[in-house]
Parts: C-alpha cells; structure tokens; sequence
C-alpha cells in the first residue's frame, strides 16, 4: 500500500514554482497496526476469560452442594412412593437436576487450569472421531468430509475432541430443517487446518464480534449456557493454535482451527 502526498514548492513572493510529489510504502506500518489492535483485543479477551472463570469457579462450587441434596432427596422419595402423579413429579425434578448439574460441570470446565496431556496425535482420526461421537446430533446434517492425510501434531487429543465437538453441534443447531455440513482438513504455512462450514442460519456481524465471549449466546433460554465456544477457544489457544469463524445472516457460517505443525514437522505427511 502507497501513501500519495504532494507539495507545492513556491518562491519568496509566494508563487507557485514547482511541486513535489512523496510517495511512500506504508505497508508494513499498516500490517504493524492491525498486528498490534489484534494482540491488544486478544489481550482484553484473556483477561476477559481469566476474571470471569474465577467468578464461574466459585458459583460452580456453590450451587453444587444444593443440587447434591436435591438429587438425593429425589431419589429418597422415589423408593418411598408408588403414587403415579408424585413420581412423574419426580422426573421433572430430576431431569431439571441433570440439566443444571451439566451447567455446573460447564462452568468448572470452563474455569478450570486444566493438566494437558501433549503428545503427537492424529489429528484427522480426531476429526472423524469426533464426528462419530456426536452423529446422533447430526441426523438431519448431510456432513461431506474432505479429510486428507495430515502431519502428526502434538496436543491434547481428548480437548481438541471437545473443541470440535461443541463446533459440530453448533452447526447442527444452526440448520434446525437440515443443510450441509462440510468438513475440510489442510496444511496452510506451518499450521494444520481443520474448517467446518454449514448452510445453516448464519450469524449477524453484531453478534460475531461476540462468539467467544462466555455466556454469549442466542438460543433459546434453557438451551445453552453460553460457554462451548468459549471453552473451545480456550483449549486451542492454550496449546498454540487459533480459532476464526466467517460468517453472514443467512449464507452458512465456518469455523477454522489452526494447530502449529513441530518445527521438524513442517509441510510433511508423516
């Protein structure tokens, strides 16, 4: 990029007598700015994470003792009665029970410094295991895998599973009537690249900005707690790699996983 500026050069009476034109490449200047806005956001949001899994940590911890004793009083009263009304009764308490003691393991999840367990890995079987262990969610999804032979990385296979588990689901969830999911694996420079990209609903350039904050989302009450997207970010950004989504109301969304290849990796297929 080329910044353009002219100068009139003029003489003691203050006429005009020749003009000189500056050109100037401030390419790097401008990589260099928006380099520096993208670290500075990235900074704002882990510290972002860091306050707010400290404060989920703690509410985890609280409401988890009550939810105990509710479990274990339900199933007290449901050896002590045959009554038919008050074991329905039951159910919808223990079903409730469940759906918050997810959201609790959710948060603890989320706000705990969990121990990586780092060692090469596969990372195109994870992908299609991946896609095995959630195929009941994607019964309505046509999913088309383009997943070739990958370099071996290093990382945590059991989290990178749970980070494309919860982008898999999220693209189930947003094609409610079907579509398509589309899977692709890659190697770009020095990273191994997974992308998934649906024809679901998309998602407004408002909302975008927000995708991986916690507890940011747009279901429905009662449908989601907010945090997979974030869990997801803090799992690849902790072991090196980075995690886009390009998106458009109405045109399909696509998450992209970057993981860093092993300097003696490179390009190569192993």
């Amino acid at each position: 990029m080329v910044s353009l500026s002219i100068k009139t050069i003029t003489d003691k009476q203050g006429s005009p007598v020749r003009s000189e034109i500056v050109l100037m490449d401030v390419t790097e200047r401008i990589r260099s700015e928006a380099e520096k806005k993208r670290l500075e956001e990235e900074l704002a949001h882990s510290a972002r994470l860091a306050s707010i899994g400290k404060l989920a940590m703690g509410f985890a911890h609280e409401i988890s003792n009550p939810l105990t004793n509710i479990q274990l009083a339900t199933e007290l009263l449901e050896r002590k009665t045959k009554n038919k009304a008050i074991l329905d009764r039951v159910d919808v308490i223990t079903k409730n029970v469940d759906l918050a003691s997810s959201v609790v393991r959710n948060l603890l999840d989320f706000s705990r410094q969990t121990q990586l367990d780092i060692r090469p890995i596969d990372l195109g079987r994870i992908v299609e295991d991946s896609i095995e262990m959630v195929s009941p969610r994607l019964k309505n999804v046509k999913v088309v895998k383009k997943i070739g032979r990958l370099p071996n990385i290093m990382g945590d296979d059991k989290q990178l599973k749970q980070v494309f588990a919860n982008i898999l689901i999220n693209a189930a969830q947003a094609m409610p009537n079907g579509g398509k999911l589309t899977v692709k694996t890659g190697v770009e420079d020095r990273f191994a690249i997974v992308s998934f990209s649906d024809t679901g609903v998309g998602i407004s350039e408002e909302n975008l900005r927000h995708i991986f904050d916690p507890f940011f989302t747009t279901k429905e009450v009662g449908s989601g707690t907010g945090l997979g997207l974030s869990l997801a970010y803090g799992i690849v950004k902790v072991q090196g790699g980075d995690i886009t989504v390009e998106s458009k109301l109405g045109s399909g969304t696509t998450f992209t996983v970057h993981m860093p290849l092993s300097a003696e990796q490179g390009g190569k297929i192993q």
